[in-house]
């Protein structure tokens, strides 16, 4: 009986003293996202945050369009769709066409995570 309960007692000893700890932490980082969708983006400019009168070209399109839109809605599959990652709070929106003229300022508050579609 002695013998039995210090066999149990030492393999329990040996088990818990020797298991390595293990911090391992997941998940999804929570970016803010505002998406412009109009008929014609390339050649206007868009400052935001640090971004300040980015020129947008053809390679900073979207190339799928339906990320924001579903099929269902044929308008936003013509159209041309930007991508801004945005600070999280609060941030003045501008958009400039090729002339310079201000076609779309709004101060825009996004939470953690949040994402917001803009049709001009």
């Amino acid at each position: 009986m002695y013998k039995s309960l210090l066999l149990i007692m030492s393999a329990l000893l040996l088990s818990a003293c020797g298991s390595p700890v293990v911090n391992n932490q997941t998940g999804l980082v929570e970016t803010q996202s505002i998406y412009v969708v109009a008929d014609k983006l390339v050649g206007y400019s868009v400052s935001l945050g640090a971004l300040d009168n980015h020129t947008i070209t053809r390679s900073d399109l979207m190339s799928n369009s339906l990320k924001v839109a579903t099929s269902a809605n044929s308008e936003f599959q013509k159209s041309d769709v930007i991508e801004i990652k945005a600070p999280q709070g609060e941030s003045i929106l501008e958009l400039k066409n090729s002339t310079g003229e201000v076609v779309y300022r709004k101060m825009i508050y996004l939470s953690a995570g949040q994402k917001i579609t803009i049709n001009l």
